[in-house]
């Protein structure tokens, strides 16, 4: 028998009148070769733009260049970089 993780997420506007629910699920027996991938990604965002491996990543702020995904006393990557960061591989 075949186990899921899922991972469910809403999101909506600032009056709330739009709603969104999305979900995506993963088999037990591929969760590690996930997680590896999201820590390798996390880790190339940090070594080509400097954002913390901390840093909570919130689509479209990053994208509209708010936040300060560097941290204190380094530079933040221009809204360019921050949108190359969701750019397929």
């Amino acid at each position: 028998m075949s186990v899921r993780f899922f991972y469910v997420d809403e999101s909506h506007d600032d009056k709330k009148t739009r709603f969104c629910l999305s979900a995506f699920g993963i088999r037990h027996a591929d969760w590690a070769v996930a997680l590896k991938m999201v820590q390798e990604h996390r880790r190339e965002m940090r070594d080509k733009f400097g954002v913390k491996l901390t840093y909570q990543l919130h689509a479209t702020d990053l994208v509209a260049g708010r936040g300060r995904p560097a941290g204190k006393g380094r530079p933040d990557p221009t809204k360019y970089q921050r949108s190359l960061i969701f750019k397929t591989r």
